[in-house]
């Protein structure tokens, strides 16, 4: 964001939560608390509160294992979690609901199958349209998750 800040002189976009959402995240695992239309992928980061803080990164880990709730029972807070969400794409989530890693689903990107391989540019205008969509659907549903407002 800085580097596209500085090369177009502003850009006014600032995480989705002013806050950190790791206690929420946590309580996905803890809890049992996974929003319906969200998959819980294997990979996770979990922190202590402390700024110098232990940290844990797990891959390929079932993140509902007696080790991993061994850790967040121990005061550890989810950090970053992998997401399915809707089917649609997969993705790290930050504490912050920022978004690392986005990688969309073949059912979605087989929805502009039908545009014909030679017209590339309309095909990457329609890719860009149905994968832009898609991010501002997730991120609407994450403001309602998390009960926050756009102007939070």
């Amino acid at each position: 964001l800085a580097m596209l800040r500085k090369a177009i002189g502003s850009l006014p976009v600032v995480p989705l939560a002013k806050q950190s959402m790791q206690s929420e995240l946590t309580a996905w695992l803890l809890e049992d608390k996974v929003p319906h239309d969200m998959l819980i992928l294997e990979e996770a980061e979990l922190r202590t509160p402390e700024d110098e803080g232990a940290i844990v990164r797990c891959k390929n880990q079932a993140l509902d294992s007696d080790e991993i709730l061994n850790h967040l029972n121990a005061g550890k807070l989810v950090q970053k979690i992998a997401v399915e969400w809707d089917e649609t794409f997969s993705a790290i989530l930050q504490e912050d609901l920022s978004l690392k890693r986005i990688k969309f689903s073949d059912v979605l990107r087989e929805q502009n199958d039908d545009i014909p391989k030679d017209q590339l540019l309309a095909r990457m205008d329609a890719n860009f349209a149905l994968m832009s969509g898609e991010i501002v659907r997730f991120s609407k549903r994450l403001l309602e998750m998390f009960e926050l407002s756009a102007a939070e």
